[in-house]
């Protein structure tokens, strides 16, 4: 069966929490905090600096101890964030009480993440107004733009970024981003390793390097850039879902399935219709046709009208020897496909299955087996 491709630029903005002492920070429930001040340093457990993030960034609260709140990398001052259901609020307040560069450039990413783009982009350009010279409104310009998906103009702008300031770890890893688009994948490369040199420790780093090796192919240099990712923030759901993709192609589906099952566990709303289906795959080529049947039901949940869900319910049907529900589902398969080639292979999938159903079980594995090869 094939693997669906997940969808990577939606990907990048899913970033869970799990609360922790949520009676005693109410707002903690929300999961996601938001930088206010122009700068915030991210500090070690022995209080030494290891990061740096710009007004409107968003993270995730992994705990709360005193004044200080847990995030991937460190500790930050509960005083510099804000919820971030709150953060659009505040920064249109900032701006109505003062315009400037920075509180337009972190409204612009806050918009980003709500997938707001052109008002993201509207922000950033009122940003370069005020500062020509902005590398950060350069930046979040070019993560709006990628977004759209206008990727040249987005590498345009993380160009300029770079230029502005040399040393912005994120800009290179967010141009990688969109030249792995472009199919740009040696850049996409060369992009991550400057930014790792910048940010040893920048996981997104690793993850966008890694979908550059599998973009071309190089399945094993990919899983160990996603396993690194990882080792440096374990609850970051895109790179447990591709290294399970990339698992699923070497046939590993024991260790795929454990990986999209930790994706699903940490956001079960991450990419719902093909993560589900993926898993599908997985358990159907282990034989374990009734968890295939019940992801494949759960993707068509989320996506009705799903074709490669719709005929790989038929096919496990077929597999476990229900031919009425085989062919119940090849219909609806037929129904919705495009005409041409395909057609005329699903209307043959759908004769032996109704060739099944009339049979009864008499010879059905046979007749299964033959119906479920692609």
């Amino acid at each position: 069966m094939e693997l669906a491709k997940t969808a990577v630029w939606a990907a990048i903005f899913l970033f869970v929490g799990v609360a922790a002492s949520a009676a005693e920070q109410g707002w903690l429930s929300d999961q996601h905090v938001v930088v206010t001040p122009p700068q915030a340093r991210i500090r070690d457990d022995a209080q030494q600096p290891v990061d740096t993030v710009h007004a409107g960034t968003v993270l995730d609260v992994l705990a709360i101890e005193g004044e200080r709140v847990r995030v991937n990398r460190g500790w930050l001052q509960a005083q510099d964030v804000i919820p971030y259901h709150q953060a659009i609020e505040h920064f249109t307040k900032e701006i109505d009480r003062q315009p400037s560069a920075i509180a337009y450039a972190a409204r612009a990413r806050v918009w980003c993440y709500h997938g707001e783009y052109d008002k993201a982009l509207a922000d950033c350009n009122e940003a370069l107004k005020i500062d020509p010279e902005s590398a950060i409104a350069y930046s979040r310009r070019g993560r709006a733009w990628a977004g759209k998906g206008e990727l040249e103009t987005a590498v345009a702008d993380f160009d300029e970024a770079l230029r502005l300031d040399p040393e912005d770890a994120h800009a290179y890893t967010h141009r990688a981003r969109a030249r792995n688009e472009l199919g740009e994948y040696e850049q996409a490369v060369k992009d991550c390793n400057e930014a790792l040199k910048l940010d040893p420790k920048s996981n997104v780093a690793y993850y966008y390097r890694g979908r550059a090796w599998a973009l071309r192919g190089d399945i094993d240099q990919a899983i160990a850039d996603f396993s690194r990712s990882l080792a440096l923030n374990p609850r970051y759901v895109p790179a447990h879902n591709s290294r399970a993709n990339e698992y699923y192609l070497q046939r590993k589906f024991k260790e795929a399935i454990a990986d999209y099952d930790e994706a699903i566990r940490l956001n079960p709303q991450f990419d719902m219709v093909h993560i589900h289906y993926n898993r599908g795959n997985a358990y159907f080529h282990m034989g374990d046709y009734e968890q295939a049947v019940a992801d494949y039901r759960e993707s068509l949940e989320h996506n009705a009208r799903y074709l490669p869900a719709i005929e790989a319910l038929a096919q496990c049907y077929a597999r476990l020897g229900d031919f009425a529900a085989a062919a119940q589902w090849q219909a609806k398969a037929l129904a919705a496909a495009p005409s041409g080639n395909a057609q005329a292979v699903m209307q043959a999938r759908l004769n032996r299955y109704q060739a099944g159903q009339r049979s009864g079980q008499n010879g059905a594995a046979q007749t299964a087996t033959s119906a479920s090869s692609r």
